[in-house]
């Protein structure tokens, strides 16, 4: 007598789900690293585009802008009989890639240096973070960019 069947047993069944269910954790953990890198390179991609915009309003006006603002309340200054606004050099300040973050801003009482922060979630840090905690005495205590953190700070180039 043949015995004939169709389809998979049990155990078969079994097998091919637990390598699909290993497979996609395998692929979901990867994915999730991806995803946090791509938005840490986002935000030193953000601070780079301020960082540029706030060289050029320095350059015509000699001074650093006392705020972020584009629009209304937007920091100006007369060059040569021009009004220049930050507006001229950046069209919107980028906004950080999670709900609830901020690019953090200070400039010094003078207008003359400035400090940029952002915090990270990988703990690799771009290598062009050179600013220190002494070396921005004058930022808000409480946020500093230490070597061991994860945060990322830039100033005038």
């Amino acid at each position: 007598m043949k015995k004939y069947t169709k389809g998979f047993t049990l155990v078969e069944l079994m097998v091919v789900i637990a390598i699909i269910g290993i497979l996609t954790g395998i692929m979901l953990a990867s994915f999730s690293a991806a995803k946090t890198q791509s938005r840490d390179v986002k935000r030193v991609s953000d601070l780079s585009q301020i960082q540029l915009a706030l060289a050029g309003y320095f350059n015509r006006c000699g001074v650093y802008p006392a705020n972020l603002t584009i629009g209304s309340g937007e920091s100006t200054c007369t060059s040569a009989g021009t009004t220049i606004k930050l507006s001229t050099f950046i069209s919107s300040v980028p906004i950080p890639p999670n709900a609830g973050e901020t690019y953090d801003y200070t400039v010094d009482a003078g207008l003359d240096d400035y400090f940029l922060h952002a915090t990270l979630e990988n703990n690799n840090k771009p290598s062009n973070n050179s600013l220190t905690s002494a070396s921005i005495s004058w930022y808000t205590p409480g946020i500093k960019c230490a070597s061991t953190t994860k945060d990322f700070c830039v100033g005038p180039k």
